[in-house]
């Protein structure tokens, strides 16, 4: 660095010249010597100085106090002030001093120095923090990632332009101001994030979805990072999120692309197992027609009929959950009766050239998740060893317990301690290479052929899994094989049931009137005959018309059984319309299809009592006694 330029300004001659000598000395250059703070400014951007020594007191009508503060906010050029009558300055005079350094008369010659080389010192800082500053104001503005900052209430203070386009908002300036507990599409979720950050300092790769200006739905995934005071205090928030609704909507679309292949397999032998089923409920119908003829008891044809059809059901439950396209239903299941009832759909997928066995080892085995969902994860693991595998081989479906004492590391992150049922998942096949296994998660990856997969597969079971709170090990060695481990958290005490409360059966009779309205005659009849039978007074129609008009006739009709599908209006719209004339009126729906497609093609349903097909009789009366009893 050269001699700094230096221009003083002192209305008296021989001090300025004195002043001159010295700054020569210290190293500095004296440009220009001026008596008024009118002749500086005039020439200032001429003469460009990087520092002034100017006297408070001046000739003209500018004293040097308020040019100091003109020069330094017009051209950012530090000065150093000199008075000979410091105590007489008033307060306000005094804290106007405070942004420069100065210096009292008489003037030492090392105070100068210092106060000059301080003055250089501290201007060439502040230029720096201001650099900084502009260009972490441009890595934050122009970044691809959509940032924010927040208070600690979680008001958004600033943010850059992506965050404020992907929120649906004009500009940064018009989203700032913007509650973070707002946009969340859950309520609760909004309301409990300041204090779930709060206690937890820092949530990495959190899915959350979100809800835009414009009432859009979308799903991110973001790191939120606590900022605290030194007394441990959440002082504010700072965020750092990505769209990921086009990721979500591609995985969806390749679960469907799935489950279709997958049904079209499984459709050979799901029709071989329904007619053995049908023969078996034809066969025993035969004969209770003979035996009823002959007075013969006819208990165990019963039986068997009752176990046929229960068979069926759960034939028709595995593709109903296997299909159904939604989000997330968690619910209280365990997983080894999961595994058990997958047993047979896997055989069929895998084929017979793989040896597999399943070891349902864990003693508690009670997670909280989706069933659905977690069938789909373990189907997309076995047919991925089965492609593993062409030649034939072993896989392997098990699960264990698992208590961790201190945390493990897995592809998604440390696990936390905890007790856990372990889902294992191990083949026989080529295995996985290690610079591969980074990147199997990925969206889009994938090493089979491109007529055989989209690499969507192992990144939507990713997904599944950590939305549900788990986490996976993959351990691989080239040509030996490959194992998953699929680690929920067990919920041990805290069970609870998702079905109306239990009901002893000498409790289940009653004298109410009940219209049920189903456009399958043997159905209606069905449970025309049950309700009869525990004492009450049913009403048949076929038809949502009919249903209309008998509720007009009969005044006593405290609940209604309903089919969603029926020609002219279907289930829901008549429960709408029953709904706005006998607002005290019960109902119940009943459906072939899952509570979800309903949903799906009726949007304004409200909350319902959903029986799903095939009906038990013992669950209809229950379920009712439950409602009507309040």
């Amino acid at each position: 660095m050269g001699s700094p330029n230096l221009v003083i300004v002192e209305k008296d001659r021989i001090v300025a010249l004195d002043l001159e000598f010295q700054v020569r000395k210290f190293g500095y250059n004296p440009i220009a010597v001026y008596s008024s703070a009118e002749e500086l400014i005039k020439n200032i951007t001429k003469i460009d100085p990087e520092i002034v020594l100017m006297d408070l007191d001046l000739k003209g009508k500018i004293n040097g106090l308020n040019a100091a503060g003109m020069i330094r906010e017009e051209h950012n050029i530090p000065v150093v002030l000199i008075t000979a009558f410091l105590d007489d300055l008033s307060a306000e005079e005094k804290r106007g001093l405070l942004p420069f350094g100065y210096l009292v008369k008489p003037i030492v010659s090392r105070e100068l120095r210092l106060s000059l080389d301080m003055a250089i010192y501290r201007h060439q800082m502040e230029l720096k923090l201001k650099a900084s500053e502009d260009e972490y104001k441009k890595f934050f503005e122009d970044d691809l990632s959509a940032n924010f900052i927040a208070d600690r209430e979680g008001v958004v203070i600033t943010c850059n332009s992506a965050f404020s386009e992907m929120l649906d908002f004009t500009t940064p300036l018009e989203a700032a101001g913007v509650s973070l507990s707002k946009i969340f599409s859950d309520t609760q979720e909004g309301k409990s994030f300041v204090s779930e950050v709060a206690n937890k300092n820092q949530m990495l790769l959190t899915e959350r979805s979100m809800r835009t200006r414009s009432g859009r739905t979308i799903h991110v995934v973001g790191n939120f990072m606590g900022q605290f005071d030194p007394s441990g205090e959440l002082v504010g928030i700072i965020g750092y999120l990505q769209d990921n609704t086009e990721q979500r909507q591609l995985e969806e679309m390749f679960r469907q692309s799935q489950k279709l292949e997958a049904v079209g397999r499984l459709s050979g032998g799901i029709a071989h197992d329904f007619n053995n089923v049908l023969t078996i409920i034809q066969g025993y119908t035969v004969m209770l027609k003979e035996k009823s003829e002959d007075g013969e008891d006819i208990a165990l044809e019963i039986s068997g009929i009752q176990s046929a059809a229960k068979k069926a059901a759960n034939l028709t439950r595995q593709l109903l959950n296997f299909s159904r396209r939604q989000d997330l239903k968690p619910e209280y299941f365990e997983v080894n009766s999961l595994i058990s009832e997958l047993e047979n759909m896997v055989r069929r997928l895998i084929g017979e050239e793989i040896v597999i066995r399943f070891y349902t080892g864990a003693e508690n085995s009670m997670i909280f998740a989706d069933p659905g969902m977690l069938e789909q994860v373990l189907i997309n693991l076995a047919v991925n060893s089965r492609d593993a595998m062409p030649g034939g081989g072993n896989l392997v479906i098990g699960t264990a317990n698992r208590e961790m004492d201190g945390a493990e590391p897995s592809i998604m992150g440390q696990i936390p301690a905890g007790e856990y049922i372990e889902i294992y998942v191990t083949d026989t096949g080529t295995g996985i290479e290690p610079e591969v296994q980074e990147k199997i998660f990925e969206p889009f990856f994938t090493t089979k052929p491109e007529y055989k997969g989209t690499g969507l597969g192992l990144s939507s079971a990713y997904g599944i899994i950590r939305q549900s709170g788990g986490y996976i090990k993959l351990e691989s060695e080239t040509n030996k094989g490959t194992v998953f481990r699929i680690f929920l958290p067990l919920r041990i005490g805290d069970i609870r049931e998702n079905s109306v409360p239990h009901i002893p059966a000498g409790d289940l009779s009653g004298d109410e009137t009940i219209l049920v309205v189903e456009d399958d005659a043997d159905i209606r009849g069905i449970l025309i005959k049950t309700l009869a039978q525990a004492g009450y007074r049913p009403l048949g129609v076929e038809n949502a018309g009919e249903a209309l008009l008998i509720c007009e006739r009969e005044p006593d009709i405290k609940l209604v059984i309903t089919d969603f599908l029926m020609p002219y209006l279907n289930g829901v719209q008549l429960m709408l319309r029953l709904g706005r004339e006998y607002p005290k009126m019960l109902f119940i729906m009943i459906s072939g299809f899952s509570e979800s497609v309903i949903r799906e093609r009726e949007p304004d349903t409200p909350e319902i009592s959903f029986i799903p097909k095939p009906l038990v009789p013992e669950d209809v009366l229950m379920r009712m006694r439950a409602l009507l009893d309040g």
